[in-house]
């Protein structure tokens, strides 16, 4: 008889229970408890070879069927599954942030830069997360004690939030700057006119929303102090130095080239004003207004 057991290494597993039967003695579970933390990677690894390993030999010219179930491994599976979709995610996420942008603003460097300082701003809370979370920096400020992995929901969820915001502030920027723009100012003064106007506006929202995610981090849920401090982090880089500070100085270096659109895609797109400019009450000529005298 095959010895499941014996073939698991002494160091990772802690003991094995043994099986719990039915009455009819056709299902069985087994408990196994690792020697190591949920969080550590070699539970992980021992799962892994649970999977591909042990059980495959024990069951090898059987008709009986085992899963490896229990918290470790749904988390296990659940990012698998995640990383596969994350490629179609991003497409779908990005793709449709590009085309909006191009048609709100007639230009493709405004939707390509925006999409790429939101990625940047993404990529730096992330790093900021790890960095606390699973390399141990600054654990005790944020009311922790050890180590462990950043569940596998958390980047998707946080990236689509973080992704909306940040679209706000690009919009709420670039239809000033391309306001001044179309009513005839270069582009580095229609910059320095849109920023002057709405920076104030996009410091201010930022602070508030970065204010109630780090209020996340008040609370004792693990999850929700990743979720507070990967989103807080990542909406003050995203607002003060991409959107107040990278974006205004791109524009200037670019110049006119900023509102850059092929002909062929500018066809193609349907026309989107985000701002209509407002009408001007037309004056019917030889007409003057007079004053209503009040009785």
């Amino acid at each position: 008889m095959y010895d499941a057991a014996k073939t698991l290494p002494k160091a990772q597993v802690a003991f094995v229970q043994a099986p719990i039967l039915n009455d009819k003695k056709d299902v069985g579970l087994v408990m196994i408890s690792p020697a190591t933390a949920p969080q550590a990677a070699a539970t992980d690894t021992l799962i892994n070879r649970l999977r591909n390993a042990t059980v495959p030999g024990a069951l090898n010219g059987s008709t009986a069927k085992a899963y490896v179930s229990g918290q470790n491994a749904a988390f296990i599976d659940i990012g698998d599954r995640i990383y596969s979709r994350a490629p179609w995610f991003l497409l779908y996420i990005i793709g449709v942030t590009f085309i909006v942008l191009a048609m709100a603003f007639r230009s493709v460097v405004i939707a390509i830069k925006a999409a790429i300082t939101t990625l940047i701003s993404a990529i730096v809370g992330f790093g900021v997360l790890t960095w606390v979370m699973k390399m141990g920096n600054g654990l005790s400020l944020i009311g922790l004690d050890r180590t462990g992995p950043i569940e596998s929901f958390v980047p998707p969820i946080a990236f689509a939030i973080l992704f909306g915001l940040s679209m706000d502030y690009e919009v709420f920027l670039m239809s000033r700057i391309r306001e001044e723009h179309i009513h005839g100012k270069a582009t580095i003064p229609a910059v320095r006119s849109g920023v002057a106007a709405i920076g104030r506006v996009v410091f201010a929202a930022a602070i508030i929303m970065s204010s109630v995610f780090f209020a996340f981090l008040l609370t004792p849920d693990r999850v929700s102090k990743e979720f507070g401090l990967l989103l807080a982090v990542s909406i003050l880089v995203d607002a003060l130095i991409m959107r107040l500070t990278v974006v205004p100085a791109l524009l200037a270096l670019l110049g006119e080239r900023s509102w850059a659109m092929p002909v062929w895609l500018d066809r193609i797109l349907p026309k989107l004003t985000i701002e209509p400019p407002t009408e001007q009450p037309s004056v019917t000529p030889g007409l003057e207004e007079r004053p209503v005298p009040v009785t």
